[in-house]
């Protein structure tokens, strides 16, 4: 009876042990599937930083790193921010031009394609974005290489976000006097959350863009 007994455990334990391959499978294929409902979820907050508060400011100059992964934010790392969203425009400027997320000081901010021997044959006032190279040498076409120059692309970036805000402001303006005076637009604030424009009750806006509200 003991030998029957112990026969009838092996096989059990055999039947368990074959049945244990399934429900493992099938939690971690639950665990991939949760990951990746979570990354679809968070991915829009995940930002480039220093640290967490560091990635929760100054959103519309931050880098976003929609993979979670550090190594889209070298020498920084990738953190779920507190404020930073991709779906209010945030990263959008990060995009356009990358520089923005390296310090003003960076050397291949002063990194264009010129002559060789002339590096500096163009004043900064006529460089353009279509000659900054940076650290992509590959963009420079014929003669010209990637050499240092005086000029700073940062502040190539700045004349630029500053001419854009001109335009925005306009055109908001306009937008604002053709409104009716029911239009719920006209009750659109800046603010970092619903009640803080509403605390705020400030700048009015037309979209959640940098230049709508920096």
């Amino acid at each position: 009876k003991s030998r029957e007994y112990s026969n009838m455990s092996g096989r059990a334990r055999r039947r368990k042990r074959r049945a244990l391959p399934v429900a493992p499978d099938l939690l971690f294929a639950g665990g991939i599937l949760l990951q990746t409902t979570l990354k679809r979820t968070d991915a829009s907050t995940f930002f480039c930083g220093i640290s967490m508060e560091d990635a929760s400011t100054d959103c519309h100059f931050r880098k976003s790193c929609p993979s979670g992964m550090d190594n889209e934010c070298s020498p920084m790392r990738c953190f779920t921010s507190q404020a930073c969203d991709t779906n209010r425009g945030h990263g959008k400027l990060v995009e356009e031009f990358p520089a923005l997320s390296r310090s003003r000081h960076d050397l291949t901010n002063y990194r264009f394609c010129s002559n060789r021997w002339q590096p500096s044959i163009h004043g900064c006032g006529e460089m353009s974005f279509d000659i900054y190279c940076g650290d992509d040498e590959s963009r420079c076409d014929g003669e010209l290489t990637c050499e240092y120059t005086h000029c700073n692309v940062r502040d190539m970036i700045d004349t630029e976000l500053v001419r854009r805000r001109e335009a925005k402001n306009r055109e908001m303006f306009e937008l604002l006097v053709g409104l009716s005076g029911d239009d719920r637009r006209r009750y659109n604030t800046c603010g970092k959350s619903l009640e803080d424009a509403n605390s705020r009750c400030g700048q009015w806006c037309s979209d959640p863009s940098f230049f709508s509200c920096p």
